[in-house]
């Protein structure tokens, strides 16, 4: 499994799924095997194309976006919208690894 280094801490991705067959991301610390965040946010009612996921920007996330794209695991934001309040923004992205 391949390590990153996110914020100081090295870690690798997990790609696991939500109940509804969605893709999630787990950014996990490679040295404990704790869960370090969520990269990813479930929203079933939003439609998605099968390739597309959500990544969740707020709450500690603010900088995974432009990691995931650095490191080639996802595409540039193709659209976003609002959730919540309006105060979170989700941006939708292609997953272009299949493999971390």
């Amino acid at each position: 499994m391949k390590t990153y280094k996110f914020k100081g801490t090295k870690i690798y991705i997990e790609k696991l799924s939500y109940p509804n067959g969605r893709t999630a991301l787990e950014f996990t610390n490679a040295k404990t095997g704790e869960s370090h965040l969520t990269a990813t946010v479930n929203i079933p009612e939003q439609e998605l194309l099968p390739e597309a996921i959500c990544i969740k920007t707020w709450c500690g996330n603010e900088e995974v976006l432009a990691f995931l794209i650095a490191q080639g695991i996802i595409s540039k934001t193709k659209y976003k919208f609002p959730v919540g309040a309006g105060l979170a923004i989700v941006h939708v992205v292609d997953l272009l690894m299949k493999d971390f």
